[in-house]
């Protein structure tokens, strides 16, 4: 029995019965390799993909492998492992269908792509004009629709880059550009009915712009008129020994970085859930290729990573739902 916090504020809730998903056809599967994850629905279950390119679960790993990895305890790492396809992950899946209502008679059969592209678009012409925003992974099913970013260490190095300090950046974006990448975000998150009357860009200054284009990631082809529902979703993973300023720098993530955004969302038209893992056993430290080459250890079944799936936890919208303790 697995115990996450729910939406009742510091209630705990049971996930009760496990469903399990039918096996996978692989003669549909197959046929939905080809297909476009934005233009169907889910065809079976697991699907995988790296990108937006359908494939086995360890050739997406070995495609991972060749992304750079800077330490053991980097969040992309654990995050690989977490979303392997098992029954474990389906259960939390099919939990967090529970908290956030929309479980049907059967469970919603994700498709699930790492490292996901979302382009800003010019809201009248549908083109691409900027570099697209990368979900660490993307979830997509009938009903919901989760943007997924991972964080381990990246909330102990410094604070995130706002809004404002993003369009004044010299890069190799064209300056007068980015105004127009930051109203297509925006755009998309408003045309999903998941913006608070009033907000603007100039009113976004002090948010940290990844948290603006990864809501946008999720908002995309979502919303009430679609039938989907968009999830931004931070999986937070947590050391049993970090230390107290490590400690503090995820809480303020939590609660004041990720807190401020949702004062901006409109609670009817998008979730925003913390899903905080305990990982109990990390790798010895290795140099950046032997790290990376820990994906290809995932992708063929092992666990470098020993995550406690028992005493994972849940809140939405941070802020506002304390996180619950598991159940003794």
């Amino acid at each position: 029995m697995r115990i996450f916090g729910g939406r009742k504020r510091g209630h705990l809730l049971c996930s009760g019965p496990m469903k399990r998903n039918n096996q996978t056809n692989e003669k549909v599967l197959a046929h939905a390799r080809g297909a476009n994850p934005e233009a169907i629905h889910p065809a079976t279950e697991p699907v995988c993909g790296f990108g937006r390119k359908r494939m086995p679960y360890p050739a997406v790993m070995e495609c991972m492998a060749g992304t750079p990895v800077y330490s053991v305890r980097t969040s992309s790492l654990p995050l690989a492992q977490l979303m392997r396809p098992s029954p474990d992950l389906d259960g939390l899946l099919e939990y967090v269908e529970t908290i956030l209502d929309v479980e049907g008679p059967e469970p919603e059969r994700f498709e699930r792509f790492l490292e996901y592209p979302t382009w800003p678009r010019d809201p009248e012409t549908g083109r691409a004009i900027g570099r697209p925003s990368m979900s660490d992974a993307m979830l997509l099913g009938a009903h919901l629709r989760i943007a997924v970013e991972g964080k381990w260490t990246e909330p102990h190095f410094g604070s995130y880059q706002t809004v404002e300090d993003w369009i004044r950046e010299d890069g190799t974006n064209v300056i007068s550009r980015k105004p127009d990448v930051l109203e297509a975000w925006i755009a998309e998150v408003r045309a999903a009915g998941a913006l608070r009357r009033g907000a603007t860009a100039e009113s976004l200054a002090h948010i940290p712009y990844q948290l603006v284009h990864r809501t946008a990631s999720a908002c995309h082809r979502a919303g009430l008129a679609r039938g989907v529902l968009p999830v931004l979703c931070y999986v937070v993973f947590r050391d049993p020994d970090a230390t107290p300023d490590e400690f503090a720098a995820t809480k303020d993530f939590e609660n004041g970085i990720l807190g401020q955004w949702t004062d901006w969302l409109a609670p009817s038209g998008i979730e925003v859930l913390v899903i905080s893992v305990p990982v109990i056993r990390t790798p010895a430290p290795r140099s950046p290729s032997a790290a990376a080459r820990l994906f290809q250890a995932i992708g063929a079944g092992k666990n470098p990573y020993q995550i406690d799936w028992n005493g994972i936890c849940l809140r939405i919208r941070p802020k506002l739902a304390p996180l619950s303790r598991r159940a003794q």
